[in-house]
């Protein structure tokens, strides 16, 4: 029983939008990072020459632990020509407000400072590689 309980507080972490991307930062060849404050969003992403996708999503949020490997894995075919913004609603509510996400995980491509595509809710891969196509065009 005790093993039980040990293996889903594991799980539980490991999933954890904190977590996976670290663990995922070393073998992946793109660029992820946490967006810090609006300032930091406008300098790393708006200002960005490469496309990027942000994630807009909360640690709370089960459909964003399902999106969140999802979304990994389909970037690492795109070999870091795409980075991955991930946004915190709860700690940018303002920037969450702004960019229209009023339901997470909510997902914008951005490319040359400007919204090119987004969707709402955790994707089936080929919705997400379908999205991933059109950022980088």
């Amino acid at each position: 029983m005790a093993s039980v309980a040990l293996w889903r507080s594991f799980s539980s972490r490991l999933l954890s939008s904190r977590l996976w991307p670290a663990a995922t930062l070393f073998t992946s060849p793109r660029r992820l990072f946490d967006v810090q404050d609006e300032d930091d969003f406008r300098k790393r992403v708006l200002e960005s020459s490469k496309p990027v996708v942000v994630d807009f999503h909360a640690e709370w949020c089960g459909p964003c632990r399902i999106l969140g490997p999802r979304l990994d894995e389909c970037l690492k075919e795109h070999q870091g020509s795409i980075e991955l913004a991930k946004v915190n609603v709860d700690d940018l509510p303002d920037l969450a407000m702004e960019y229209g996400a009023t339901s997470i995980p909510f997902v914008i491509g951005i490319r040359d400072g400007n919204v090119v595509d987004r969707f709402v809710g955790a994707q089936e891969v080929s919705k997400i590689k379908d999205f991933l196509s059109s950022v980088q065009k």
